[in-house]
């Protein structure tokens, strides 16, 4: 007679009877049959574990399982299939619900649909954002994946930079074209302050 655990694999070594239940060790599933203690090996099955013993199995690496036999198993597949049947049912049962009350949409396609639509308006709101601030993006971008790229990511985005960082745009492009004090340095700062400006105002003064 065959056995096998619940989830299909024949159990390995002695079957072993208790209490009229027909049981065999497997290896623990939390610590991949490491154990713990002197075996940290088994943390990588768990990061967010302690060095010691694996709870699960108390540091033996095996647990208990039960084994079904041939007819017990058929029985298991059986109810898990019956199962699976009722949830199927209850699932479309749900989505067809949520057809009615969202004009033929799930909640999940209706949701998708929100913020598709608020991207789209995202979008179409920082357009002129992006076409003004791309510009002063390309002259920051270092390729250093600093501060500078960042800013310049955010601002090829269509993002205002906040607080200090619109000084630093100004202060670090205008360096581009002078050194700091010099005519051309403030000449460049006060360009750049001005396309700062007029992006605030594009982007309701935020």
């Amino acid at each position: 007679m065959k056995y096998r655990f619940s989830y299909g694999a024949s159990p390995s070594g002695k079957v072993a009877l208790l209490r009229g239940k027909t049981h065999a060790n497997d290896r623990c599933d939390r610590c991949g049959g490491a154990g713990g203690a002197d075996d940290p090996r088994w943390l990588r099955y768990d990061p967010g574990g302690v060095p010691g013993n694996c709870f699960k199995c108390l540091g033996k690496g095996k647990v208990a399982r039960r084994v079904y036999n041939e007819k017990e198993y058929a029985a298991l597949e059986r109810a898990r299939a019956k199962r699976a049947e009722k949830l199927e049912a209850a699932r479309v049962a749900r989505l067809d619900a949520e057809r009615d009350r969202n004009d033929g949409l799930t909640n999940a396609e209706l949701w998708a649909k929100k913020e598709a639509d608020a991207a789209k308006a995202e979008k179409k709101k920082r357009a002129p954002l992006i076409k003004l601030l791309t510009p002063l993006g390309d002259d920051l971008w270092d390729g250093r994946h600093g501060f500078c790229d960042s800013m310049a990511g955010d601002l090829r985005k269509g993002h205002l930079p906040r607080g200090r960082g619109a000084e630093l745009v100004c202060d670090i492009i205008a360096k581009h074209h002078g050194r700091r004090g010099s005519k051309a340095y403030e000449t460049e700062f006060d360009r750049i302050e001005a396309v700062l400006e007029k992006a605030k105002k594009i982007d309701g003064g935020g």
